[in-house]
């Protein structure tokens, strides 16, 4: 199985400590231990890396170790000329440009399932044909 994860999931994974950060663990632990692949776009790393940038982190806060561990165990996908096409075609016409690279980068890869936390984002893949998992409690 292919399960595409977004940046809302991964970003759970290093700052959220709640009952929904502990189920996208879960199920991402577990779809790693059945020998799915994790993949997502290399928008994911640089997303990861502004969203904890944008935070008033402690100091000391190792961002590289936290971008690292957001992205462990994933496959990272190039942003190629197809997928650049296919997310400036992919609908709804009102679709975020960043959401659409991520519907548009599971799509050409053809995964079973897209993981996020994002509704507008699990809309468009939904609409799209793509089977959406939001990890809850």
């Amino acid at each position: 199985m292919r399960v595409y994860v977004d940046t809302s999931a991964l970003l759970r994974r290093v700052l959220a400590t709640d009952a929904h950060a502990l189920a996208a663990e879960r199920y991402l632990a577990g779809r790693h231990a059945a020998g799915d692949t994790l993949e997502s776009s290399v928008l994911a790393r640089i997303e990861t890396e502004r969203a904890l940038r944008a935070r008033r982190l402690p100091d000391g806060y190792d961002l590289a170790a936290a971008v690292d561990a957001a992205l462990a165990g994933l496959e990272i996908v190039a942003l190629t000329e197809e997928v650049a096409h296919t997310a400036a075609a992919i609908g709804p016409d009102v679709l975020r440009s960043l959401d659409a690279i991520h519907v548009a980068t599971a799509q050409l890869d053809q995964v079973d399932a897209l993981v996020t936390y994002d509704r507008r984002q699990a809309a468009a893949a939904a609409a799209n044909g793509l089977t959406v998992v939001t990890p809850d409690a």
